[in-house]
Parts: C-alpha cells; sequence; structure tokens
C-alpha cells in the first residue's frame, strides 16, 4: 500500500475489463487466443521497433491473463483472472491488463502516426 493512492486488493474477474461479459468467459477466451496467435505470426515480419514493443506488450498481457483462465478455478478455460491493483476512482487491475491499456495506445498511435510495422519493401522468403 502507497498511502491512499495504491492499495493491493484481492478481486476475480470472469469477464473482460472492468467485469464486462462475464458471462462470456469461453467466447473472451477464444478471442485471447487468436489474438495471441495473430501477435506470434505477425511478430517474425515486424521491423519496428516501437511496434515490436506495443505488440510484445500485447502478447503478454494477453497470456498473463490467459493464464490466469486456464489456471485458476473452475479451469478449462473459464477461470477467473486475479486483480490486485486498485487505485482512486478505477476499478481493480493487474498488471496484464495494464500492458494491453498501454499497447492499444500505443497501437493507435502508431498507426495515427502511419508508422508502418513491417517494410514493404522488404522480400520475405
Amino acid at each position: 500500500m502507497i498511502g491512499n493512492f495504491l492499495q493491493f486488493t484481492y478481486a476475480t474477474n470472469k469477464g473482460a475489463a472492468f467485469n464486462l461479459a462475464s458471462g462470456s468467459t469461453y467466447i473472451l477466451t477464444a478471442l485471447k487466443l487468436c489474438v495471441a496467435t495473430f501477435v506470434i505470426f505477425y511478430m517474425t515480419k515486424v521491423v519496428s521497433r516501437a511496434w515490436a514493443v506495443a505488440l510484445g506488450l500485447l502478447f503478454g498481457g494477453v497470456a498473463g491473463n490467459l493464464w490466469d483462465r486456464m489456471t485458476r478455478p473452475p479451469g478449462r478455460w473459464a477461470g477467473e483472472v486475479i486483480d490486485w491493483i486498485q487505485i482512486p476512482h478505477w476499478p481493480v487491475f493487474n498488471i496484464a491488463d495494464s500492458c494491453i491499456v498501454i499497447s492499444a495506445l500505443m497501437i493507435a498511435i502508431l498507426a495515427s502516426l502511419n508508422k508502418a510495422p513491417t517494410d514493404k519493401t522488404r522480400k520475405s522468403a
């Protein structure tokens, strides 16, 4: 705990961010598996360091939350994600959630600046 600003609070989350779609755990898990697969495939083509960081954060956040879904009760890809960071006027979250949000912000900024993630002049093998 850091004064009243940062507190550690145990909470579980069946849904997406802010416990939205809590009845759609299997759909959310399938979506996260698709995102992780896409990032793994696409990372071999990325030449931009900023895009590599953004995609790495996205993969790390998705993998962290998938690990909870896979290993926490009730299991079978329907487990609850453990959230534990609480700041004032904000729902409880975890580091994986932070990685996903930072990644989304980075991707939005990079896309708005027209920063290409790959080198289109490079021939693929």
